[in-house]
C-alpha cells in the first residue's frame, strides 16, 4: 500500500473509489453509505460502517487542511476522524496479519482440544440412566 502524505487525497485501490470523507464549501462531510452529512452529526454506527468500508472498499478521504473548514467543531472533529483513518489505512495489512495470526492460533487451539481422547473424565456422567446399556447406543 502507497500512501503519499503531500497528496490532499488518499486512494486505497481496490474496487470502486468512494470518497468517505471530504471537504468542500468550508465544511467538513462524511459519507453515510447514502449521503453526504456534516462531518459534526457522524453518529457511532456511521464511524463503525467507515471502518468496514475501509477494509473492503476503495477508500478516498480528503486530507486534514485546517484552512478549508470554517467551523472550528468540524475542524476538530474533521482532524481526529482523519488521522485514525489515516492510521488505520497505513497500518492495515498489519493488523490483517495481526488478526490472521491470532484467528490461526484460536483454530490450533481448537484442534487440539478436539483431538484429545474422549474419556469418561471429559463428561459429566451424573445424569446417565443407569438402565442404558452401552450396547444398546444406536451409534
Amino acid at each position: 500500500m502507497h500512501i503519499k502524505l503531500e497528496k490532499y487525497y488518499i486512494i486505497i485501490l481496490k474496487r470502486n473509489n468512494m470518497k468517505y470523507l471530504k471537504i468542500e464549501s468550508g465544511k467538513g462531510y462524511y459519507y453515510n453509505g447514502q449521503e453526504y452529512c456534516e462531518i459534526d452529526k457522524i453518529k457511532k454506527e456511521d464511524l463503525l460502517n467507515m471502518i468496514n468500508q475501509a477494509e473492503i472498499d476503495n477508500f478516498e478521504i480528503d486530507a486534514y487542511k485546517e484552512s478549508e473548514i470554517l467551523n472550528k467543531a468540524q475542524q476538530i472533529i474533521y482532524e481526529n476522524i482523519y488521522n485514525k483513518f489515516f492510521e488505520f489505512l497505513e497500518n492495515k495489512d498489519q493488523f490483517e496479519k495481526e488478526a490472521n495470526g491470532m484467528y490461526a492460533e484460536a483454530i490450533g487451539k481448537y484442534l487440539v482440544a478436539t483431538d484429545q481422547d474422549i474419556t469418561e473424565d471429559n463428561f459429566l456422567v451424573d445424569d446417565v440412566d443407569e438402565d442404558v446399556k452401552v450396547e444398546n447406543i444406536p451409534f
